[in-house]
């Protein structure tokens, strides 16, 4: 997956086991890609079609519908991943350091960067902060690692004030998404169980609500959008990978896209329409949109073998992430960030 989606996603995709599933496969969505250049990874896009991500040379960009593409840094010499872009502008992420350790940033629409550590983040090498999302207030949501190596998540609010997530009885806990209502989407994993990992979603005034589909092995929160609206990743008890939908009511509802090898949800708009990576039963990934209805068309760009990925999903349906391909299966591959317009 994604290096942005989150170190998460890229630890859990290691540990579920990838089998054939009888669903039909869903039909091919007809649409226009737009491929940046080589070494980019696209992170999010807003409802402007403004996109944001970073190049392998350690840069981030973002990049407006006209086609202009800006680099920046967030903190000198450094290794930058822009995150989310919100409906302003304004860009989160974090960038690694000099020693190797993470730290978050906000950059403002008019290109003025402010650094940040949480309280209690170690500042040694491959831990520290890593700020994932933003909302249209600049409100921030993402996760710490402290010294020990234990996991926390946060909330930073405007006025630069961070305060930390813990969900009561966890082992880690992880921020991964944030609504314009200030609604908190992660998941928290404990110890002594058969379930290791649950879904919570925090309300803005700080009430913490976990959850879990029924008889799941683990379920992650990772995205919300404005109607309160969850979606994410569950494995079921064989650790294969499926989507989920929670309503604001505490209803779940499963769902694969029929691809035959896992179904992982990366984004969800305010209609209700999800976006992410399905696996066929050869393990060979490509993109996927779900509509609200239960429709999934898939999105593949066929001239990039080595996968299609996507990331993040605006408003019209306008979607964005990353391709791979090589010439040989000696060479390896290159990425090219991407923004697809049905």
């Amino acid at each position: 997956m994604t290096a942005k989606r989150n170190s998460w996603s890229s630890k859990l995709s290691c540990r579920l086991v990838l089998v054939p599933l009888a669903f039909a496969q869903p039909s091919e969505a007809k649409g226009t890609f737009t491929v940046l250049p080589a070494n980019t990874v696209v992170d999010s896009i807003n409802d402007s079609g403004v996109v944001v991500g970073w190049e392998m040379s350690g840069l981030g960009f973002l990049r407006t519908p006209d086609g202009t593409i800006t680099t920046f840094q967030a903190g000198g010499n450094t290794f930058t991943e822009p995150q989310w872009v919100n409906g302003s502008g304004v860009i989160t992420g974090y960038y690694i350091d000099n020693s190797s350790a993470a730290r978050g940033f906000v950059r403002d629409a008019d290109g003025a960067i402010t650094t940040f550590d949480a309280p209690g983040a170690s500042q040694s090498n491959g831990k520290g902060t890593f700020a994932m999302r933003t909302n249209a207030q600049g409100v921030i949501a993402g996760y710490y690692i402290d010294q020990t190596g234990s996991y926390h998540g946060f909330v930073r609010a405007v006025d630069g004030t961070i305060t930390s997530i813990d969900v009561p009885g966890a082992i880690m806990t992880a921020a991964t998404g944030i609504n314009d209502k200030g609604e908190i989407v992660g998941y928290w994993e404990n110890s002594g169980e058969n379930v290791v990992e649950h879904g919570f979603i925090r309300s803005a005034k700080g009430k913490i609500t976990s959850f879990d589909v029924p008889e799941a092995f683990l379920t992650e929160g990772d995205a919300i959008n404005s109607k309160g609206v969850i979606t994410g990743l569950y494995a079921d008890q064989a650790r294969v990978g499926h989507g989920y939908i929670r309503q604001p009511d505490g209803t779940i509802t499963t769902f694969d896209t029929g691809a035959g090898g896992g179904t992982y949800p990366a984004a969800i708009n305010d209609k209700g329409t999800i976006a992410g990576i399905e696996y066929n039963s050869q393990d060979r990934y490509q993109g996927f949109i779900r509509s609200q209805s239960g429709n999934v068309k898939t999105v593949s760009a066929r001239n990039y073998n080595g996968g299609t990925a996507i990331n993040s999903i605006n408003t019209d349906g306008v979607v964005a992430g990353y391709l791979r391909t090589r010439p040989d299966r000696h060479t390896p591959y290159t990425s090219y960030g991407f923004i697809w317009m049905p």
